[in-house]
């Protein structure tokens, strides 16, 4: 028995061994074979040594994948949304919104181009005011800047941010830069004709002769075609002057440079048009035309309601007029300026633009822009008194006024001719 026992345990042993060892032994992981496991030395499969997989395992793929999409230099990024330029062009102060347009999807017709400064509400249409342009966020297409594309949504192109592949890699100040001087001195003849609405720190203090000799930039317009006298409507409603200057001092608060572009507050008027007058010869007779039209005061009654604020090229803020009744302001206009067509050649009228009722409150000049680094009023320093209403004025004097840096004893321009219109008192008994 023991012997029979001892012989049976002798020759059942290494049966019994080698098949749990076949039973235990883990199969060759065949994802290591094609080098695609991703357990590496925690499979429970066998990874031989002595049988190389078809690459260096998974963990190196996954290394591999990683280091092939950093290689890549045409990964896309994330793009700057439209409403991202749309905010940094109204809160940018080097960004003037005068200068750049937008390119929209209408339904019916297709691409349309419009100025960005008659949209209002951006992507919330059921806020716009009535006629107001105002389009959802999807479909604007592009933006330009003085008809130069600086975000378009299809191409990719982001000059404003730089937040993809696409585009001159300059920055959006540079870039404009560049097209300002492509543009030549158009931009520069415009602003000079602007300063000319009778406002003389203006166009007294806009030269630059403090940079030096070599670096002096004098006004573009000729000597013999600048304007030396204007004709005005003095504002003399204390309302209207009380909230004009209100509203310089929220703009001040806010940019302390500015304080020096603010009208002061005896100037405030209402230019009617703009004038060279050839010597004392031209100054006589415009003095006695101005006072030939006193009469017209009398006949014409209306008034100016000031009411609102817009600007000239995002560089000039005014108050908008409107008048009351309009027919009988505009034939005002129209009469005086027929008088002044009867003067001689030693009365010219100088204006370079269409006549536009405004009082100015402030423009920026050129040495303040320099300190400023900027031309531009950003609508964020004015847009909360946007709709602000002033008061209303009787267009009751006409002012010729020298175009100088020396002001009257009461604080407004220098005049040679001064009319206005008295109003018949009613004697009433005792």
């Amino acid at each position: 028995m023991e012997g029979a026992t001892g012989t049976t345990t002798t020759t059942e042993t290494p049966v019994a061994e080698g098949a749990a060892a076949a039973h235990t032994e883990p199969e060759v992981c065949k994802f290591y074979l094609q080098g695609t496991c991703r357990f590496g030395e925690d499979c429970r499969n066998a990874h031989p040594a002595g049988r190389a997989p078809a690459n260096n395992g998974g963990a190196k793929k996954k290394t591999s994948k990683k280091s092939k999409g950093s290689e890549s230099p045409k990964e896309k990024r994330g793009m700057k949304t439209a409403m991202d330029v749309i905010k940094r062009i109204q809160w940018d102060a080097d960004l003037p919104e005068s200068r750049f347009k937008v390119g929209y999807v209408d339904r019916f017709v297709g691409i349309v181009e419009d100025n960005f400064s008659k949209f209002s509400a951006w992507g919330d249409i059921a806020s716009a005011e009535y006629e107001a342009l105002a389009i959802p966020q999807h479909r604007i297409e592009y933006f330009k800047y003085r008809g130069v594309k600086v975000w378009d949504k299809k191409a990719r192109l982001d000059e404003v941010f730089g937040s993809t592949e696409v585009g001159s890699g300059l920055g959006i100040l540079e870039f404009m830069n560049r097209i300002d001087r492509a543009a030549g001195n158009e931009e520069e003849e415009e602003e000079d004709a602007v300063a000319e609405d009778g406002d003389f720190e203006v166009i007294m203090g806009d030269s630059d002769e403090e940079e030096g000799e070599g670096a002096a930039r004098k006004c573009t317009i000729p000597e013999e075609e600048r304007s030396t006298h204007f004709l005005s409507i003095r504002i003399t409603t204390d309302g209207i002057v009380d909230n004009a200057l209100t509203v310089q001092r929220h703009i001040v608060e806010r940019e302390e440079a500015l304080s020096e572009c603010c009208m002061k507050a005896g100037l405030f008027h209402v230019t009617i048009c703009m004038l060279r007058l050839g010597g004392e010869a031209g100054e006589r007779e415009m003095a006695r035309a101005t006072e030939e039209l006193e009469p017209l005061l009398k006949s014409f009654r209306c008034r100016m309601v000031v009411e609102g604020l817009d600007t000239f090229g995002q560089r000039v803020l005014y108050a908008k007029i409107r008048p009351e009744p309009e027919e009988e302001f505009y034939a005002l206009i129209s009469a005086i300026q027929n008088r002044i067509a009867e003067t001689s050649g030693a009365v010219t009228v100088s204006d370079k633009f269409g006549f536009t009722p405004h009082m100015t409150l402030c423009k920026v000049n050129r040495p303040i822009s320099r300190v400023r680094k900027s031309k531009y009023l950003p609508s964020a320093l004015y847009e909360k008194y946007a709709g602000l209403h002033f008061g209303v004025q009787e267009v009751d004097n006409l002012q010729l006024c020298i175009i100088d840096q020396a002001t009257r004893f009461d604080g407004f321009y220098k005049t040679i001719a001064d009319v206005a219109r008295e109003e018949e008192e009613e004697e009433g008994e005792g």
